[in-house]
Parts: C-alpha cells; sequence; structure tokens
C-alpha cells in the first residue's frame, strides 16, 4: 500500500522506540474512530469483558516500517484508552497495536491491552 514511501526494517519494539505523539488526537477519526473502537473491541472478545469507548487520550503512532522475515509493511500504535465498565466506572488502559497493510487490505495485529492502574471489582 505505502510501496513508494520509504520504510525501514525494524522490530516492533525499535518502532516503539522511533514513535512520535499524534498530533490533534482527538481530530483524528481514525484513532477515535476505527483503531480505538477496534482495540476495545478485541479486548472484550478476548476476556469476555463488556467494556465501552469513551476517548483515545493519547497516543505514539510510528513510521511505516517492515518487521524482519515480513514482507508487510505497517505502523505501530501504542494508546491511551479510556473505556467504561460495565461497572459504569471510566478506567485508563494502554492498547498496543499494529496496523498491517496485506496487500490492499488492512489488517489490524492486537499486542497488548492492559489497564493503566490494577482494577479491581468493586
Amino acid at each position: 500500500m505505502f510501496s513508494h514511501q520509504r520504510y525501514c526494517i525494524m522490530s516492533v519494539e525499535e518502532a516503539y522506540h522511533t514513535s512520535k505523539p499524534i498530533e490533534d488526537i482527538n481530530d483524528d477519526l481514525q484513532v477515535q474512530s476505527i483503531i480505538g473502537q477496534l482495540a476495545v473491541e478485541d479486548h472484550n472478545k478476548k476476556t469476555g469483558d463488556n467494556l465501552e469507548l469513551v476517548d483515545v487520550v493519547n497516543g505514539l503512532r510510528s513510521g511505516i516500517f517492515v518487521q524482519p522475515g515480513s514482507t508487510h509493511e505497517g505502523i505501530l500504535y501504542h494508546l491511551l484508552v479510556e473505556a467504561k465498565t460495565i461497572e459504569g466506572i471510566n478506567w485508563t488502559y494502554v492498547a498496543k497495536l499494529l496496523e498491517l497493510y496485506v496487500g490492499c487490505r488492512i489488517r489490524y495485529e492486537f499486542k497488548s491491552f492492559e489497564p493503566l492502574l490494577p482494577y479491581y471489582n468493586p
């Protein structure tokens, strides 16, 4: 998808260390409406939780890179996500995911989704 652009071959960890803040994150519809929502939905499927996305508060985005041994270009997102728990409490989570370009399609690979602080059901 981005073959006309320059990219680096690096690991996910290396991509994280080269990531930059997402400017105007509140106006970034792709991050707010698509990526943030998909991260919460993926977490719910894996855990059985019933979180609802409130907002993507902040985040980092890498440049385009290719992982060693792969031919797919991608972008790493590291997001601070606010979601509402089933108890109605807004809680903050850290989501890490890859946006991969596979031919003409975009595929998301979810690496982690963890509470920023420990959360215990009341």
